[in-house]
């Protein structure tokens, strides 16, 4: 059964030691597994996500492999190129121990923006260059 982060937040609290957190089934905190996820759930193929995401097919074949780890900028440059929502997008950024999208910071609020408005990886990376912001994972 899932528990929500409440959930196990007040069985930590509530409990006698920490041995008892060997008894949790924790979230994989590997990108790889994430992105292998993503592909399921989303039915697409690991070219159309590169595709859409503008990058580089080897480095980005070698992060859904595991054999690397995507950074920050690379992993919403995938969730472009997966098409998630915000919702999604921050999702994928903590399970993979990257900060979450905040909206208080600029170039987060323009990321924001094109995720809110249904934009791709072109039109926001437009948005970051017309406001000197730094642009996303480009290595093709």
């Amino acid at each position: 059964m899932d528990k929500n982060t409440s959930e196990f937040i007040n069985q930590i609290k509530n409990a006698d030691s920490s041995d008892h957190l060997n008894n949790y089934q924790f979230i994989p905190s590997d990108a790889a597994g994430h992105l292998k996820n993503l592909l399921k759930l989303k039915k697409t193929k690991k070219i159309d996500v590169i595709r859409r995401a503008d990058l580089n097919a080897s480095s980005a074949y070698q992060w859904f492999d595991g054999r690397r780890n995507p950074n920050r900028n690379a992993l919403i440059s995938l969730g472009f190129g997966f098409e998630l929502s915000l919702e999604e997008m921050n999702i994928l950024l903590k399970q993979s121990n990257y900060s979450q999208l905040y909206a208080k910071n600029k170039r987060d609020a323009y990321i924001i923006y094109s995720l809110l408005h249904s934009e791709n990886k072109s039109e926001l990376e437009m948005h970051l260059t017309t406001n000197n912001l730094e642009p996303l994972y480009e290595e093709k």
